[in-house]
């Protein structure tokens, strides 16, 4: 048993080395196609390697281990230049069955671009395809994208594609933004607390909803906010101080509602008292 387990190990390990031999001839012998994209044909341009397909693998070695496309066509098989309503339901791998959904895919979830294979080509002078205004290596065209290129795409927090030229304009109608007009950008809602205080040291006073400096976010809390909560002198009931004055004029208006019912039950009284007054008078005079 103990021969045969020994012997099964070394062949595993020979099969290993034989499987390595194999990839590594295969890559000698297939150079060129591993630097050529396998849409267009061409050279790759910022080449990459798709990872969204479930045969991809980590630890394996799966359809696009030696084959690459240039980041352009990645983009335009993806449809990630298009909004995620707006594109087909699925795509298949270029080699295999497997399909990807692609309404939530974005250019992150992918590929992963090939930095060694790019680097390589780190002579030649290529013009960015989107703008057709910047020229430099590839390093440099990718780092153009993904930073200045105006015609780029770019993902809103709404879901929506645009050009980077456009998305700009885009923010002021889209709810899940915020412009901010002490620096003149467009800020996450849900971010907007964090780039004042972080960015213009200002504190979001939570109960009037106006950012205050924050060495007088005290004071304003406790002495000038309109929305704090003060005491009424004359129930004692807490109530916004900005609904103070609207407060007290409803006690004054039942006070006087009050006092109307009192004048007219002194009127009524009075009445009676004239009556009495006008029955008594004979009375007094005839027993005097």
């Amino acid at each position: 048993m103990k021969c045969l387990f020994m012997y099964s190990s070394r062949t595993s390990i020979y099969l290993k080395i034989k499987i390595f031999k194999y990839i590594l001839f295969y890559i000698m012998d297939n150079i060129e196609s591993f630097t050529s994209c396998v849409i267009c044909m061409e050279d790759c341009l910022l080449p990459v390697e798709f990872v969204c397909f479930p045969c991809f693998s980590t630890s394996r070695i799966h359809c696009h281990s030696f084959k690459r496309t240039c980041f352009f066509c990645s983009i335009k098989y993806l449809e990630l230049d298009q909004s995620s309503l707006d594109r087909s339901f699925f795509k298949k791998c270029l080699f295999c069955a497997s399909i990807v959904y692609l309404h939530h895919l974005t250019i992150e979830k992918s590929f992963k671009v090939d930095f060694p294979l790019m680097i390589k080509d780190h002579l030649s002078a290529h013009v960015c395809k989107l703008c057709n205004m910047y020229v430099g290596t590839q390093l440099n065209v990718y780092k153009h994208l993904q930073n200045d290129c105006p015609m780029f795409w770019i993902e809103c927090e709404c879901k929506k594609i645009f050009k980077r030229i456009d998305i700009f304009f885009h923010q002021y109608s889209c709810d899940r933004y915020h412009f901010c007009p002490l620096c003149s950008k467009h800020v996450l809602v849900k971010e907007v607390s964090d780039h004042f205080r972080h960015v213009h040291d200002l504190i979001l006073c939570n109960l009037c909803k106006i950012h205050i400096p924050q060495e007088f976010f005290d004071a304003h809390v406790t002495n000038e906010c309109l929305e704090r909560l003060v005491s009424c002198e004359y129930c004692s009931q807490l109530i916004n101080f900005s609904k103070l004055n609207e407060h007290l004029e409803d006690h004054l208006d039942l006070v006087l509602q009050e006092l109307d019912q009192l004048k007219k039950k002194y009127r009524e009284i009075m009445k009676k008292y004239s009556i009495l007054k006008k029955l008594l008078r004979p009375l007094n005079s005839f027993l005097t």
